[in-house]
């Protein structure tokens, strides 16, 4: 696994990432978690994907300077990464909290999902 940066504004947020599909998959842990829970799932995504797992506000190794976050904020962090990968389409992996955070963020993001995977809703 990799550990990179997004900084913004408000903050630095933590990423992890790992394997060398050319799919790129979003990965949104839950609450009190962190982007390191899902490097169980490794050997199940790397053919397939390039899995960015994000530390959200308040958790992991993320420092935010703000007191709280927002949608525009969640929108802001997924728009990076989109950046940085270079791509426009993406699939969106969200487990508890986080897949409530997808859900939140469908609207915006629908027509650049090409799968959406809830875990634990």
């Amino acid at each position: 696994m990799q550990s990179s940066i997004i900084d913004l504004q408000k903050g630095k947020i933590h990423c992890l990432s790992f394997g060398t599909g050319s799919e790129l998959l979003i990965a949104l842990h839950g609450f009190s978690d962190r982007a390191r829970m899902f490097a169980v799932l490794e050997p199940a995504l790397s053919e397939k994907y390039r899995v960015v797992a994000v530390d959200w506000p308040f958790h992991g190794q993320t420092e935010w300077n703000d007191n709280t976050f927002s949608k525009a904020d969640l929108l802001e962090i997924i728009r990076k990464i989109l950046a940085e990968n270079g791509k426009e389409r993406f699939s969106l992996m969200g487990f508890s909290f986080g897949a409530r955070l997808a859900q939140a963020m469908l609207p915006e993001l629908a027509g650049q999902l090409n799968k959406l995977y809830l875990l634990s809703p």
